[in-house]
Formats: C-alpha cells, structure tokens, sequence
C-alpha cells in the first residue's frame, strides 16, 4: 500500500508531502487557499511558498475580496509573474479595488510581472469609462521608479475582456516603456476604439518582439502593416482585426499592400472578424484577394453568400477557420458546399443557420478532417450575439412549438 494512501485512510492530513500541497493550492481560488492556509503549521508554510506566487488569479465580486488581494500584492507582488483579475464592474466597489490591487503592483520595489490580464465578469454597466483602472494601469505601464529591481519584462497583455474604450495613452505608455511585449491582445468588447493607425504604428516600430498583435481595423493603416516587415525584429506570427461600423469611414489597406506583407512574412497568419454593425458593401472592400487569411469570422443580419464564395475563391491556400452567423438561403448553401470543396486546410466551420442534410454531407465528404465544426438543420444559437439579437432564436424556437414558423 503506497504511503499516502495510509495518510488519506488515517486522517493525516498535515502528513501530506509538501509537494502534494502545493499541487492542491495551486488549483484553489485565493480565498480557499487562504482557508487551507489555517489548517495547520504545514499547510501555512506551504501558503507562502514563492511557487504559488508566480501565478495568480485575483476575484474580485464582492467588497470583502479586496483584503486578500491586497495582502498578497504586499507581501508577494515582486515575484509575482502572471496575473489575471477577474472583476464585476457592476458594483462600483470592485472597479475601486482592482485599482488598488493595480496601484500596489506598479509601487512594489521588484516586479516580475511578465502576463497581464484584466476581465470583465459580466457586461460593462452603461455609460462606464473605466477612469479609475486607466489611470492605475498608466501608473503600471509607465516610467518606472528607478528604485525598482526588475527580474523579468512584461511580454504578454490581454485587455481583450476588458470592456473599456481604449486611447493612444496607453498603447504610448507600452511602447515606450515595454519593448519585451510579445502578444498584444486589445481586440474587447467595447463599443468603440480611439487609438489611431499614427499611434499603433509608433507601437510597432519600437516593440520588436512583438510577434501576436489582436486589434482592431480602424487601428491599422498601410504604414504599420510595413513596420511589422523592418529588418531587425522578431517576425509577425499571428495578425487579428476586428472590423465595425466605424471601418466606412476609416482608409481601408489595399491589395498591393496586402501583397508586399505576403511576401516578407511568409508565415504571417491573419484573422479577420466582422460584427453586426459592419455594413455588408465595407465587407467586400476589406476582403481582398493577396491577404494571407487563416481564419474568417462574418457575423451579419444580411445574406452574405457572395463573401462565403469569395472566401472559398480567394483564400482556398490559406484558410483554416470560417464562422458564418447570417441568414439562410440556397445561394449560402451553395457557397458553403463551394468554399469546402476549395479550402484544402480547413480544419474548422460554424455555420450558425440551418442547412439541408445534403449540403451537410457534401461539406463532410469535402472536408472529413474537420476538427470542430457546427453543421446542422436548424438554426443554432450564436452565443456570441448580443441579447437584442439572441431574443429572436428564442421567439423563432416559441413559434416553431406552436406551429407557426415555417
């Protein structure tokens, strides 16, 4: 009988090898952990073990959570290297806490932060600017004191749950003060983005490392497109905007440039995402035939079979993710079937509107090594739709039990 097994069976629990423990805390939210921390001498020491400090994830949903996070940053924020902060900014109080926590890590005389990540729990309350955590991440972001002892660099930012409106502050803030970055993630949920082409340029140039950027479409411009290419940086691996209403009034990037970007990164991969607002003509003006596209996300109230046909037509090399939220008609059908056909590397299609069984096998005959994929007969419910719009798949299902839709 392995040893700890007679532990388990006998009680022993402060008997457990240290190395057990802290498998078990590194799995347990911050505030069991604390818990767990007042069983015993053992469980106490293994609390403070430098280990569990390395990655943390701060909840912050109720006013009593602030203490904890507090007390950790003290005492453990110079060895901390990956944080994450889960907050609900429906109440006021946790916006207030997570700018404490913020604050605290940007004054500790060591930092080894090298992942930041900030999410938004629930949807951002109307007309809420985030003042408060911007300025506390200014403070994070900006000039250090020089007092501070730095043992690692930040390399990993994700604000992509964070439903607050962005500025060129900040992107001037990381790229004059965190060239190690190499994963920008900015690409939220926010109604809207005010960091300029101009700005995200500058960010480019000066972070060279920079090899995943996730942002917006209105953020980039030709120029920064041709920053990413300079000699003497990392190469660009990964490229994801996110395309809005606002792109009808932004200069859109032309083939030819989309071009030279193919042919100096070679293994620059390119996602791009339309969302609701996102007028239909704007969707063919930003789908040019020289982008290296691996993976394309349309979510429209109109039909779109012409772009499902074009992505087939012009990306059939590099494509290997498609999602389609639309609504139905045989020419979608068509373009479906035309698109798997084509695309020899696609791995994943979401279909989120209904289709014919026929048109379902035909696409599994194309492509039988899909790896995820969403294919059925009736409609199937975007979770990715605001409510306004997950209402009518709810009032579509209501008539379908009653007999009256289609």
């Amino acid at each position: 009988m392995a040893r700890s097994d007679v532990i388990f069976r006998a009680g022993r629990w402060n008997e457990l090898p240290r190395h057990i423990i802290l498998v078990v805390f590194s799995h347990l939210p911050l505030r069991d952990r604390f818990s767990a921390s007042l069983a015993c001498k053992l469980w106490s020491s293994c609390f403070n073990s430098p280990v569990l400090w390395k990655e943390i994830i701060f909840r912050l949903e109720k006013a009593e959570d602030a203490q904890r996070c507090l007390v950790s940053v003290d005492k453990y924020g110079g060895i901390l290297r990956n944080l994450r902060i889960d907050l609900n900014p429906k109440d006021s109080i946790n916006c207030t806490n997570a700018s404490r926590v913020l604050t605290n890590l940007a004054r500790c005389k060591e930092r080894s932060l090298e992942r930041v990540s900030i999410n938004f729990t629930e949807g951002n309350p109307l007309f809420f600017r985030g003042v408060d955590i911007l300025c506390s991440l200014a403070e994070l972001f900006g000039p250090p004191d020089p007092k501070i002892r730095f043992s690692s660099f930040l390399k990993v930012l994700d604000l992509s749950e964070m439903a607050i409106a962005f500025d060129d502050k900040l992107i001037n803030l990381l790229s004059g003060n965190h060239q190690h970055l190499e994963v920008m993630n900015m690409q939220n949920k926010s109604l809207t983005c005010r960091v300029t082409p101009e700005c995200m340029e500058v960010f480019v140039r000066k972070c060279r490392k920079l090899k995943v950027l996730i942002t917006f479409y209105k953020c980039l411009s030709e120029q920064v497109l041709f920053a990413m290419t300079e000699t003497g940086r990392e190469p660009m691996q990964f490229l994801s905007v996110l395309c809005k209403m606002e792109e009808k009034y932004h200069r859109g990037i032309t083939n030819e440039a989309w071009s030279v970007i193919g042919c100096k990164l070679p293994d620059l991969k390119v996602a791009i995402h339309f969302d609701y607002t996102t007028d239909r003509d704007q969707i063919r003006k930003i789908l040019l035939p020289m982008i290296p596209l691996a993976e394309l996300d349309i979510r429209s109230l109109s039909d779109v079979h012409q772009e499902v046909h074009l992505a087939g037509k012009y990306y059939h090399n590099s494509l290997e993710s498609v999602t389609i939220s639309t609504t139905h008609s045989d020419q979608l059908e068509e373009s479906f079937v035309y698109l798997a056909a084509h695309s020899t590397k696609l791995r994943m299609l979401h279909s989120f509107c209904g289709l014919h069984k026929s048109t379902i096998q035909s696409i599994r005959e194309f492509r039988p090594e899909l790896q995820k994929y969403t294919l059925q007969e009736n409609d199937t419910e975007d979770c990715s739709l605001p409510l306004i719009f997950q209402g009518r798949f709810a009032q579509v299902e209501r008539m379908k039990e009653l007999g009256m839709y289609g």
